[in-house]
């Protein structure tokens, strides 16, 4: 049985022409506002303040940074700004360590395994094993390899 998949899920309705609610939204607060400020002061003081208030708007409205609103840009990095830039890890509670292998204790003795000498015989029959990728495994490769050690 066959089902139509959605596509374009992400993508808001335009509601309004070519906007969407939010942008719509934005674009009647952007009025809302610049009304305000021409009732309240004077053209050239209007202008000034006008124009900052319509670019922020805007950018509110159509600016997408990352793919993610300015809105939520915009609280990102006053958010990083704000708290602090290191971050410690604590232990939660109740999480107790995992018991360690016990390490290898090594002996003061110089190691002599650098002048040893392996003859040839062994070194035929481990090169045979390794040349066999293990297939023609030797029952004297355990001795050879615990005299090695």
């Amino acid at each position: 049985m066959m089902f139509n998949v959605p596509q374009y899920v992400d993508v808001e309705d335009k509601v309004v022409g070519p906007l969407t609610a939010k942008q719509f939204g934005w674009m009647l607060g952007m009025g809302g506002v610049l009304f305000l400020l021409w009732v309240v002061l004077t053209f050239p003081a209007f202008v000034v303040a006008g124009i900052p208030v319509a670019i922020l708007f805007c950018l509110f409205a159509f600016y997408r940074p990352n793919g993610q609103t300015f809105l939520s840009f915009l609280t990102h990095w006053i958010f990083f700004l704000f708290r602090p830039k290191v971050y410690t890890w604590y232990r939660p509670e109740g999480v107790t360590r995992l018991p360690q292998k016990p390490q290898k204790v090594h002996d003061e003795t110089p190691d002599d395994s650098a002048g040893r000498q392996i003859p040839s015989a062994d070194l035929s029959v481990l090169a045979q094993t390794l040349n066999s990728e293990g297939m023609q495994r030797h029952e004297e490769i355990e001795d050879i390899l615990k005299r090695i050690r």
